[in-house]
C-alpha cells in the first residue's frame, strides 16, 4: 500500500490509518483569452487493485470561480469514475454575470470495482463553454478514496494528476497546483515529558512524518488548566512542505473540544529545491477547560485557504491532521520543579474529569486501588508495561528504595514502598493536592521487649509459642536485613508459614515477595490514609495495624547458614506510630 501526492488510504469503512490525510489541491486563476468549447478535468487519481469486486470509498468536493459568464454544457461533476462505466455525482449549475461562487456539490459513496485493473476517478470533470472574452476561471478541490475491501496489500495504489484537457477552439491556459503536505508540529506553552526509561523528555517535534511520508510516534504534551497562561494550547511551529507555492494563503485548525487554532498567514520560504510554509507562536482561540484531561489523542485538523475576493469568509480545505497525547493538570504553578515522567502524568490526568485538587486525588487513587497500575510500554507504544509492588521472586536489591523514577525505569518494573508512595505523591502533586508522605514505624514494648520491624499480613503461626523465630536462607553478601528471596520449600521460614492473603501491585494471586519491613511508606490525604503499595485506605493507626501487621520483629542474628529473626503478636496496644517525613526520607 502507498499513499501519494497528499490522497490517504485507510484500513476499512470509516477508519484512517496513522499515516493518512486529506489533500488539498487549489487551482490558481486560468486564463481564457478567447471564447472557446473546452473540456477538462481538475485532478484526477489512477490507482489499480488486483483484487476483484475490491471497496472504494471516494469522498470530496469542489469550488468553481469565475469572473465572466461561463455555460456549463454538461454536468459540472464532483467525480466522474471510470470503474465499469459507473459516473458518480453532479450538478448543472450556470454562472451569472460578475464574480461568482458556485459549489461543484460533494461526494461520500462506497462503490464496487468488479475487475482487476487500473482504474482512475476524475475530481471536478466538465464541459465548459467560454461565452465572454477575457474571462478567468478558478477551481478548489479536495477530494479522497479510501480502501474497504476486506483484504488490504500492495496491490492498491495511488497517483495522481492534473490539469488535462482538449479544446476544438482553444486551450485555456493553466497554472500549477499548489500543495500543501503537513510536515510537523510542535507545540510550547506548557510542559515537556520525560520519558519513564530516562532517555530524557521527548523530544520535539511533537508530531512528524518521516521520510516515508509516515507519522512518526506523536509525542505527549502536558498543560494546566489553572496557570495563567499555561491554559491555552500554543502552536510553537507547524510546518507544511509546498509543492508549486504560492504566497497569501492562511492556515487554521479544528481541534478537539473546539479548541481550535485561528487563521493565521502561513510564511512560504525556500531553500535550494525545497519550499516550505509555517506558522509560529499562535494561541488556541478557547481554554482548556478547569478539569483534569486526557485526550487520546487532541487531534488538529489543518485547513488553508487563499483570499477570494468579495467574500466575507474563506473558503477552507483540509491540509493535514496532527494527532497527539495531550495532558490538562489542575496546577496553579507557571513552572514546575523537574519535568514530570510519562506514566505520573498519566496516573494524575488519565482519569480525567477532576475540576479541583481533592477530585483529582480520589481519581488518581482509583487507579492505584485496583492494584492494577501500569506503565508506558515504549516497544508496544501503549500503557501495558506491568508495575509491581515486590514482584514475586524478587530479592530487596532488585527493588528501588525511595526513587520513583527508579521504578518506573527498572526492566523489571519493581519496587519498594518508598518508590511506589512517591509515584502515587507526585502523581497528585500535579494538581495541586494537598497530600503528605507518612512514614510508619514500630514502636513501644511487648513483653518487655523493643520492636524493630513489621511482619505484614499474613502467616500461619505452626507452633504455640510466646515469642516464635523466624529462618531465612544467609544471603552471599550478607545483607543488613533478612530477604525472603530465595523462597524455601513452602515458604516455611522456621514458626511461621507464608500466606498469599494482603496482595500487592501486580502480584497476582501471590503475595509480594517481601513481608518484613523496618518501616513502611504510605500518603495522607485529609483525613485518609492511602498506601499505594497495598491499594488499602486506613482511616487511622490502628486501623493499619489491624489490617496489614501480623506480627511485630523483635531482633535478629546472623547465624551459620542462616538468618534467625525473634518476633511477636500484637497485643491490644497501638504498636505503631505515624509521622510526616520529607520527600528524601529513606523507606523499606
Amino acid at each position: 500500500m502507498t499513499t501519494s501526492e497528499g490522497f490517504w488510504v485507510g484500513t476499512g469503512p470509516d477508519e484512517r490509518m496513522e499515516n493518512s490525510f486529506y489533500p488539498c489541491f487549489v487551482r490558481s486563476p486560468v486564463d481564457m483569452t478567447a471564447p472557446s468549447y473546452w473540456k477538462a478535468f481538475v485532478c484526477r487519481v489512477s490507482f489499480t487493485t488486483a483484487e476483484a469486486n475490491t471497496k472504494v470509498r471516494v469522498r470530496g468536493q469542489c469550488i468553481v470561480l469565475a469572473t465572466s459568464k461561463i455555460a456549463l454544457t454538461s454536468a459540472l461533476l464532483i467525480a466522474n469514475l471510470d470503474v465499469d462505466g459507473i459516473t458518480m455525482s453532479g450538478n448543472t449549475p450556470t454562472f451569472g454575470a460578475g464574480f461568482e461562487v458556485t459549489r461543484g456539490g460533494s461526494i461520500d459513496e462506497v462503490i464496487t470495482v468488479a475487475t482487476t485493473g487500473s482504474r482512475f476517478i476524475d475530481f471536478l470533470y466538465f464541459d465548459a463553454d467560454q461565452n465572454t472574452d477575457d474571462g478567468n476561471v478558478a477551481t478548489q478541490v479536495c477530494g479522497s478514496i479510501e480502501y474497504v475491501g476486506t483484504k488490504m496489500g500492495s496491490d492498491f495504489t495511488m497517483d495522481y494528476s492534473h490539469g488535462a484537457g482538449t479544446s476544438p477552439g482553444g486551450k485555456p491556459t493553466t497554472t500549477a497546483w499548489t500543495v500543501l503536505k503537513l510536515k510537523e508540529v510542535t507545540f510550547e506553552n506548557g510542559w515537556n515529558i520525560k520519558q519513564d526509561n530516562g532517555n530524557g523528555n521527548y523530544p520535539e517535534p511533537h508530531w512528524k512524518r518521516d521520510a516515508t511520508g509516515s507519522p512518526l510516534q506523536p509525542c505527549p504534551y502536558l498543560y494546566s488548566a489553572n496557570a495563567t497562561g499555561k491554559n491555552f494550547l500554543r502552536i510553537k511551529k507547524a510546518e507544511w512542505t509546498v509543492e508549486n507555492a504560492t504566497t497569501g494563503f492562511s492556515v487554521s485548525a479544528d481541534g478537539s473540544d473546539e479548541i481550535n487554532i485561528p487563521a493565521t498567514v502561513a510564511t512560504v520560504s525556500t531553500v535550494g529545491t525545497d519550499t516550505t510554509a509555517s506558522i509560529s507562536g499562535v494561541n488556541a482561540s478557547t481554554a482548556f477547560g478547569i478539569k483534569t484531561d486526557f485526550f487520546n489523542p487532541f487531534e488538529l485538523t489543518w485547513k488553508f485557504s487563499f483570499p477570494n475576493p468579495n467574500q466575507t469568509t474563506l473558503l477552507w480545505e483540509i491540509a493535514g491532521s496532527s494527532k497527539n497525547p495531550i495532558y490538562v493538570c489542575l496546577t496553579t504553578n507557571t513552572t514546575l520543579p523537574s519535568t514530570p515522567y510519562r506514566t505520573s502524568v498519566h496516573l494524575a490526568c488519565s482519569n480525567k474529569g477532576a475540576v479541583d485538587a481533592s477530585q483529582s486525588v480520589d481519581k488518581t487513587w482509583d487507579i492505584f486501588k485496583t492494584l492494577d497500575v501500569k506503565a508506558w510500554n515504549e516497544t508496544t507504544k501503549d500503557f501495558s508495561r506491568l508495575l509491581y509492588y515486590y514482584k514475586p521472586g524478587t530479592k530487596f536489591a532488585e527493588n528501588p528504595s525511595i526513587s520513583y523514577t527508579e521504578l518506573l525505569s527498572n526492566p523489571l518494573g519493581t519496587g519498594r514502598c518508598g518508590a511506589w508512595g512517591r509515584l502515587f505523591y507526585y502523581s497528585c502533586k500535579l494538581n495541586d493536592a494537598n497530600i503528605f508522605l507518612i512514614l510508619i514505624l514500630p514502636s513501644g514494648k511487648i513483653s518487655g521487649r523493643s520492636l524493630s520491624g513489621l511482619v505484614i499480613k499474613d502467616w500461619d503461626f505452626l507452633v504455640v509459642k510466646n515469642i516464635y523465630e523466624m529462618t531465612f536462607p544467609l544471603q552471599t553478601p550478607p545483607i543488613d536485613y533478612p530477604d525472603m528471596e530465595p523462597a524455601p520449600t513452602n515458604k516455611i521460614y522456621g514458626d511461621l508459614k507464608s500466606k498469599n492473603t494482603i496482595k500487592g501491585q501486580n502480584s497476582g494471586n501471590v503475595s509480594p515477595s517481601q513481608k518484613i519491613f523496618k518501616d513502611h511508606l504510605i500518603v495522607m490525604h485529609n483525613t485518609k490514609y492511602l498506601d499505594p503499595s497495598y491499594g488499602i485506605e486506613y482511616t487511622c493507626k490502628r486501623d493499619f495495624q489491624d489490617k496489614a501487621v501480623k506480627a511485630f520483629e523483635l531482633e535478629y542474628e546472623l547465624q551459620a547458614g542462616q538468618v534467625v529473626k525473634e518476633v511477636v503478636e500484637p497485643v491490644d496496644a497501638t504498636n505503631v506510630t505515624f509521622s510526616v517525613v520529607s520527600e528524601s526520607s529513606g523507606s523499606e
